[in-house]
């Protein structure tokens, strides 16, 4: 995993930030018997936004090169897909 993030001071209790996260993952064998295997893939996720005090409101997305990849698998044949691109807001407090 390589991840950057970069912030920006605006004003007086006002910043701005983005960051960028880049994931690798190995080959994955779903059984005992590794028969059921997945080869290595990556994952992009980014993020961007403004933080006012103690208020953060940020656009991110995730799987930015929409990689298809098996999120988990059972021997017996049921498996998860990962979450195809998306994109969001999040608007987010601390107390």
């Amino acid at each position: 995993m390589l991840a950057a993030q970069y912030t920006q001071q605006l004003k007086t209790n006002v910043s701005a930030f983005a960051s960028v996260e880049w994931r690798y993952l190995g080959k994955q064998y779903f059984d005992l018997a590794n028969n059921l295997k997945q080869n290595p893939y990556h994952l992009l996720n980014a993020r961007l936004g403004l933080a006012v005090k103690k208020v953060q409101l940020a656009l991110w997305a995730e799987n930015l090169t929409d990689r298809t990849y098996v999120d988990y698998a059972y021997n017996f044949g049921a498996a998860h897909l990962g979450v195809p691109r998306t994109y969001g807001i999040l608007l987010r407090t601390n107390f």
